[in-house]
């Protein structure tokens, strides 16, 4: 995600800027949660890609 350069605190309106923090609050805790979840999804991936080897490993 690019950075945006958006700075609540230069926007006259008291309302509007704290409706602008609590959006980019928002946004960074998704963010967050999107990466940890890419994190968790790819080592559930690799696991299942180790499955067929394991399987294999405890034949022999």
């Amino acid at each position: 995600m690019t950075s945006l350069d958006i700075n609540p605190d230069k926007i006259k309106d008291e309302k509007y800027a704290e409706i602008i923090r609590v959006l980019l609050f928002i946004i960074d805790e998704q963010s967050r949660e999107r990466e940890s979840l890419r994190s968790e999804i790819q080592k559930l991936r690799d696991e299942i890609n180790l499955e067929p080897i394991r399987k294999v490993s405890n034949a022999c």
